[in-house]
């Protein structure tokens, strides 16, 4: 007996579905560094971390410390109250 068609698509297009966020997930890098000021070389504790063009950002810890999910072709945006944003 052949299988219908229409079943064999659809068990197709809910692997694709199932494996999409995995895929998704191995094209983000993990993103560490640390924030420090220019002037005095201190850590910048709060500053804020943002992929351009998205809502999708995190603040640096007490020691400049950060960390966030980007892809390789992400642009990192730093910005802090009272410096230029970079």
């Amino acid at each position: 007996m052949q299988p219908n068609k229409l079943a064999v698509k659809v068990k197709i297009l809910l692997l694709l579905i199932t494996l999409l966020p995995s895929v998704m997930a191995l094209a983000q890098n993990k993103i560490t560094g640390k924030i420090i000021s220019s002037d005095d070389k201190k850590p910048v504790a709060n500053a804020s971390v943002q992929i351009k063009g998205t809502t999708t950002g995190i603040t640096s810890d007490g020691e400049g410390n950060f960390s966030i999910s980007a892809k390789p072709s992400d642009v990192l945006v730093f910005s802090y109250t009272g410096f230029l944003t970079q």
